[in-house]
């Protein structure tokens, strides 16, 4: 199994099945980014679902590969639902598990309805407190940044003023 990746921002660029290199014809076809390869071991249940993990660093170089972080949302107080009359707000819970020692998750990256916020997280748990506007009944998502972790979306009713 092999993965690219870009140096600059650890993310990888490509993944496949093998253990031969494709660093050469990535690098031709990404001018200009500094790649760099992992190669290990094919693992059947990375293949089947790439999606769910990510190669770990230390400094910058990619050393294993492991499940994302799992968030799992919950609303404090059951509170998932809100007036939308910008003063009535819910606070938002997101626990991140999974981790591994050589994580360090300090923020946590929101996307309130579509729009994106950024959460403080201390001792794997981060807190978003949420207000809205609104002159309609609205349903609001909350999602985690989907190429860092696995979750399932948390929603948050709103009612009308």
């Amino acid at each position: 199994m092999f993965y690219i990746y870009d140096v600059s921002n650890k993310k990888a660029l490509f993944m496949g099945s093998g253990n031969i290199s494709h660093l050469e014809a990535a690098q031709i076809s990404n001018p200009g980014l500094v790649l760099k390869e992992y190669i290990t071991n094919d693992d059947k249940t990375v293949l089947q679902r790439p999606n769910d993990y990510r190669l770990v660093f230390h400094r910058d170089l990619a050393v294993f590969v492991a499940i994302k972080p799992l968030v799992i949302f919950a609303w404090a107080n059951d509170k998932d639902y809100i007036t939308g009359d910008g003063v009535d707000q819910a606070t938002l819970i997101a626990t991140i598990t999974e981790t591994h020692a050589l994580d360090e998750i300090s923020e946590l990256q929101l996307s309130i309805g579509g729009n994106p916020a950024t959460a403080e997280v201390v001792n794997g748990v981060a807190t978003a407190t949420i207000t809205m506007v609104s002159e309609y009944a609205v349903t609001v998502d909350v999602e985690a940044n989907r190429a860092k972790y696995r979750h399932e979306k948390a929603t948050l009713e709103v009612s009308a003023v």
